[in-house]
């Protein structure tokens, strides 16, 4: 019963097919743009540094799980999506 209520809610593509999940999400989020932040750039050092700084504050069990920046993602959403409440 619940899958095929959440099946029902997804929606449906140009073709007629049924969105998968996490493509619904994605497209619920009304992105103008996202594109990948490039490692060597100064806006992914500062992302690193920021989490390095926050895990420095964590207790002893997370700072013996250092955290790492693998990706970074620049996103731009519609101006739209950002006025509804």
């Amino acid at each position: 019963m619940a899958t095929e209520i959440i099946s029902s809610s997804l929606g449906k593509n140009s073709q007629g097919k049924r969105n998968n999940e996490t493509d619904s999400k994605l497209a619920s989020l009304d992105l103008k743009d996202i594109s990948v932040v490039d490692k060597q750039s100064g806006e992914f050092q500062g992302i690193e540094m920021y989490a390095k700084n926050t895990n420095e504050g964590m207790d002893a069990y997370s700072t013996s799980n250092k955290m790492q920046v693998l990706e970074a993602f620049r996103i731009e959403r519609s101006v739209m999506s950002l006025l509804i409440f």
